[in-house]
């Protein structure tokens, strides 16, 4: 059952990185937050606070980390195991996340028990996709000039629904990659990504969230209309003044769940217009019973365009 989120406070961390999110919360009592996105083929990676209101909404920061918590995975409704509480250590700070061992299966449910003394136990489920509904084709790189004398960096490619079932989509796009060559398969495989870039797109049944404001590692270009069983789209983004870097860019390609899309698609359009004092009023989807937050299923999969 769907919650519908007014004005909150939310950290998100997204398939083992870390991905922060601060909106406000509404004056009432304090509620547990999980958040999960759980990528396909990877291991569940849980980010567990108390709402509160933040500093930059006209709060005072006092979302905190529960001293605490007790996280269970399960699969189809049977018990997996408990999460595993640690550290994640990055360049920027440290952040205390629950991690299972088991990797989450395409076509399989999962849900999630959080239990913190004090509070009613929240909890949240979904399915996980399929990387290979989505056939990524036709790629191909255009530069056009810009009036400051750089070039625009054009990214064009064809999506097809190989699957079965609808879906929605997200873009997003990093320049360059610390990668490696398989030494059994021979395949280069792409691992950390290096830096996020903001891209645009002229497709209508595209919604751009990428520009100043919304940081792109959060932000990126969601689908306004799914993509049905056998239908194809050519897509084509931008990246403004923007040279191609090295000779590769890395197109990360998602399938969400109705769960997160409508989560991550709702969350960035307040993000995006929050400051404006025209802008509808808007509400952040959750999912999470007895608490905030998304417990959504993605399968995410990268082109390369060299």
């Amino acid at each position: 059952m769907y919650k519908l989120l007014s004005i909150c406070l939310l950290s998100v961390f997204i398939f083992s990185c870390e991905k922060k999110i601060s909106i406000p919360l509404p004056d009432e009592p304090t509620r547990p937050v999980l958040n999960i996105l759980m990528n396909q083929d990877s291991a569940v990676v849980a980010r567990v606070t108390l709402s509160g209101r933040n500093e930059y909404f006209g709060g005072n920061n006092s979302f905190t980390e529960p001293e605490e918590a007790v996280l269970k995975l399960y699969e189809n409704d049977i018990y997996l195991e408990t999460l595993h509480k640690m550290t994640a250590v990055n360049s920027y700070d440290s952040t205390v996340i629950y991690k299972s061992n088991a990797k989450v299966i395409a076509g399989r449910r999962y849900k999630v028990t959080l239990e913190i003394p004090g509070y009613d136990m929240a909890e949240g489920e979904n399915m996980i996709p399929d990387r290979e509904q989505m056939e990524i084709s036709d790629k191909s790189i255009f530069f056009t000039p810009t009036e400051y004398g750089y070039n625009n960096t054009n990214f064009r490619f064809t999506i097809t629904n190989k699957g079965s079932t609808t879906f929605n989509y997200r873009f997003r796009m990093y320049t360059d990659s610390t990668y490696y060559v398989d030494p059994v398969t021979n395949d280069t495989v792409y691992d950390n990504y290096s830096a996020a870039i903001a891209i645009k797109t002229q497709n209508n049944e595209l919604s751009i969230f990428g520009d100043s404001y919304v940081d792109p590692t959060i932000g990126g270009i969601y689908s306004v209309k799914a993509l049905n069983p056998g239908e194809s789209r050519i897509v084509t983004v931008t990246a403004e003044n923007v040279s191609f870097y090295n000779g590769r860019f890395i197109l990360e390609a998602s399938v969400l769940t109705d769960d997160s899309y409508n989560y991550l698609f709702s969350l960035n359009n307040i993000l995006k217009n929050h400051d404006d004092p025209t802008a509808e009023k808007q509400n952040v989807i959750c999912n999470v019973k007895n608490g905030f937050g998304i417990v959504g299923g993605i399968a995410i999969q990268k082109a390369v365009f060299k």
